[in-house]
């Protein structure tokens, strides 16, 4: 792995990644920020400044190319190919790749998709990288999701209703709203969210459960 060049682009993130890409599925190449061209940026720095910066851009760039990606991206691993430059020959390792994962879901980018694992990991002193690091990406938070949610709610008239999460999920009434397709697990993630604010109620469990909304 190549040592941190003395001079070279900044590993500070110059703009917000997330923001300024579009969310909306394509074909369209993904455009990689400047920092995914520099090589330091695979190695993670021990000065924690330095870290920090580079934690938050690679969270950066996860999120957009998650959003941007045709069928959207949900899920990752640290092994996913995100993680790697093949025209740098870099790659981060899977251990900096499971800090990045942590780093997401302590700030509520993210959740790992085995809980209980991450439990495990922590109480053993092998750190919160959620046993095999693989989580769900929030390129929208829960609440985002909740707030879209609540205004389709609104807007179609469902309030008192009862839908099972197949029908606003995979339904024909939201083919053409953004949480249409979105994994059962996060869509529990935002319907909670509209729980905890008095505005649903879950009913059921398994593959049966049904959301009233308020």
């Amino acid at each position: 792995m190549a040592s941190p060049a003395a001079a070279g682009p900044s590993l500070l993130p110059t703009t917000d990644i997330l923001t300024t890409t579009n969310t909306s599925p394509n074909t369209d190449a993904f455009v990689y920020p400047p920092q995914y061209s520099f090589p330091p940026f695979y190695t993670l720095q021990p000065n924690l400044t330095t870290r920090a910066s580079q934690l938050s851009s690679w969270s950066g760039l996860i999120l957009a190319y998650a959003a941007h990606a045709n069928p959207r991206l949900y899920r990752l691993t640290p092994a996913h190919s995100i993680f790697t430059n093949t025209a740098l020959r870099r790659t981060l390792a899977p251990t900096d790749a499971r800090l990045v994962l942590a780093h997401m879901v302590e700030h509520g980018r993210a959740a790992w998709t085995d809980p209980t694992a991450a439990t495990k990991a922590r109480k053993a002193g092998a750190g919160s990288d959620g046993g095999g690091g693989e989580v769900w990406l929030y390129w929208r938070t829960p609440e985002e999701w909740a707030q879209q949610l609540g205004s389709w709610v609104e807007a179609t008239g469902q309030r008192n209703t009862v839908l099972t999460l197949y029908e606003l999920l995979e339904g024909d009434a939201t083919s053409r709203e953004e949480f249409h397709g979105l994994p059962v697990e996060v869509a529990k993630s935002a319907v909670a969210v509209l729980v905890r604010r008095g505005r649903a109620q879950m009913l059921g469990e398994g593959d049966g459960v049904g959301v009233k909304f308020f």
